[in-house]
């Protein structure tokens, strides 16, 4: 059996080094969220904000009693605030937002190892420190920084999709359309499904919003756009 003499040198070892697997995987293999993404100056027939009206808000509240003052101060602004900015964040740290509504409303079971049917609502409106949080950072940004992708082809084979909807649902919407860029919509206290929550007590205290990624309008129709883009897993 050969055996190696001496000490190696660290930068010109001649013996190979075994890697944990999990470390070889990571190594040299670190998705890049940004390949392909396109931005809105890239979308045919996209209209972004003009003027564009970016206010810096205050941090919002800790105390649920005073949510529902700061929501009635900036929800009348809030669909002018461009999505990633720093007013739209502050205001979306104190609402129900799409990505956890089904599971608020008892839509969709609790991801919560607790038996407590209000464990959603705690971990939305609760301290600071029970925030959920994504669980996958990745497919959060890439989701982002590819959404006028996502616009972009459903503006270049609307056709195809009015002519779909059409025949499918008996929606008669045109056949061509232009794409608004869209900020923090909120759903009215009044909306009947929300009936008989704390959503639809108007003391603005709880409130639902949505950033759709665009609102189409054509031919006297409007209809808000929201883009779920899957992720390809390498095997």
């Amino acid at each position: 059996m050969a055996a190696a003499i001496g000490q190696p040198n660290n930068n010109h070892s001649p013996l190979q080094k075994k890697q944990p697997k999990h470390r070889a995987v990571v190594v040299g293999r670190n998705p890049n969220p940004h390949l392909y993404a396109i931005d809105a100056s890239a979308v045919p027939s996209f209209i972004p904000f003009v003027p564009f009206f970016s206010p810096i808000i205050p941090t919002p509240p800790f105390q649920p009693s005073a949510r529902a003052d700061y929501i009635q101060a900036w929800a009348p602004l809030a669909p002018s605030f461009r999505q990633n900015t720093q007013p739209w964040h502050a205001l979306r740290a104190v609402l129900c937002t799409a990505s956890n509504v089904a599971s608020m409303l008892g839509l969709l079971p609790s991801t919560s190892s607790s038996n407590d049917s209000e464990a959603p609502f705690s971990m939305l409106f609760g301290t600071q420190q029970h925030q959920p949080k994504p669980s996958n950072p990745f497919v959060l940004n890439w989701g982002v920084h590819h959404e006028k992708n996502g616009v972009a082809s459903v503006l270049q084979g609307f056709q195809n999709v009015s002519a779909h909807l059409a025949s499918k649902h008996q929606l008669s919407i045109p056949s061509s359309v232009c794409a608004h860029e869209q900020g923090l919509q909120f759903v009215s206290h009044g909306h009947p499904f929300l009936q008989g929550t704390v959503f639809g007590v108007p003391s603005a205290q709880y409130a639902i919003a949505a950033s759709p990624d665009a609102k189409l309008v054509g031919g006297g129709s409007e209809m808000l756009l929201e883009v779920c883009l899957p992720i390809c897993r390498e095997r």
